[in-house]
């Protein structure tokens, strides 16, 4: 892990102190908190690659220019003060975002669970009916993201929490669209998950990369085995998922197959089209339930108020930053 905060570190006048790092991506640290004797995440932009941290915890751009590494460091916030707005069962809340240490913050409510990576390697492959429950809720949030003209472009079983009901909660996502066209590759590659699209630097990336990032976590769970990763998979079949599980349901395999092209216009058109394919490959006796839950939880639910947002002061923040680009 490159440069975490230590423990104790304290944030935002004091109001949230680091207890330890977590882990993280290439882009962000994550740290598990305090705020008044209530647990929380925070989450650090820190792109790695391209800046480094001094000893005062202020970070400073490192083979970019200082002001590139700002401009990052204000699509992250910008892009997180979108999330924070959405209101949606499958979506963790964001409850706070600010500015420190020349980079962004946002704090996430600690949920109760663990994670479906921790599930898998606890329980191996997932029977097909809960793997199928679990696809729909994480879709009906992508869904409820995509209709808002949000990408994820991070799904991955570390990613997504399970509670102890089988509610199913998928982590803020850790990387801007925009920032593909800057020329520096800021993608956080997840093997096995990630779509050939974001390995290329400059490349536009969108919805498709979620539909292909969902084949693989479906793949994942039904065979216990991680899927090749996207470039492993140039000039060479991928192995299906029945090489490893050969009791799965040939329809069940071709539909991962088809969400896991390398060619995105080959895959399925959006989420809705993927989703209610694989409910219809469920076991009759779930086809209700599981489309209930898609249409009502996939729909729009709501955001939070301009209201919520002032009580944060959160234009007052990006202005200010944005001030200091020049």
């Amino acid at each position: 892990m490159s440069s975490p905060l230590a423990p104790h570190t304290l944030l935002k006048n004091g109001h949230y102190q680091i207890l330890n790092a977590l882990g993280g991506s290439d882009n962000t640290l994550i740290y598990h908190a305090l705020s008044q004797k209530k647990e929380i995440i925070i989450r650090e932009f820190f792109p790695a690659s391209y800046c480094k941290r001094l000893k005062n915890n202020e970070i400073i751009a490192d083979k970019i220019t200082q002001k590139e590494l700002r401009q990052y460091v204000a699509w992250f916030a910008q892009d997180l003060r979108h999330w924070r707005r959405l209101i949606h069962p499958h979506i963790a809340r964001t409850i706070d975002i600010f500015i420190e240490n020349q980079t962004a913050y946002c704090v996430d409510e600690q949920l109760i669970g663990e994670n479906l990576k921790e599930r898998l390697q606890r329980t191996g492959k997932l029977p097909l009916s809960t793997a199928i429950d679990y696809f729909v809720q994480i879709a009906s949030a992508v869904r409820f993201m995509h209709s808002r003209g949000l990408a994820h472009l991070g799904i991955k079983p570390a990613g997504i929490l399970i509670d102890s009901t089988g509610n199913t909660v998928l982590a803020s996502p850790c990387v801007s669209s925009k920032w593909f066209g800057s020329g520096h590759l800021l993608a956080p590659l997840n093997m096995g998950y990630s779509s050939l699209a974001l390995y290329q630097k400059g490349s536009q990336h969108q919805q498709s990369d979620d539909i292909y990032a969902l084949g693989a976590l479906l793949f994942m769970m039904l065979t216990g085995v991680r899927p090749a990763d996207a470039p492993s998979r140039i000039g060479r079949e991928m192995p299906e998922p029945r090489f490893f599980e050969k009791t799965l349901n040939q329809e069940v395999n071709d539909l991962i197959v088809k969400a896991m092209n390398l060619n995105e216009k080959e895959r399925f058109e959006n989420i809705v089209q993927m989703t209610e394919a694989l409910i219809a490959l469920a076991p009759a006796h779930l086809h209700s339930k599981l489309k209930k839950e898609f249409e009502q939880k996939g729909a729009f639910l709501g955001e939070t108020s301009e209201q919520e947002d002032n009580k944060l002061n959160l234009e007052q923040i990006f202005r200010d930053f944005v001030k200091s680009f020049f």
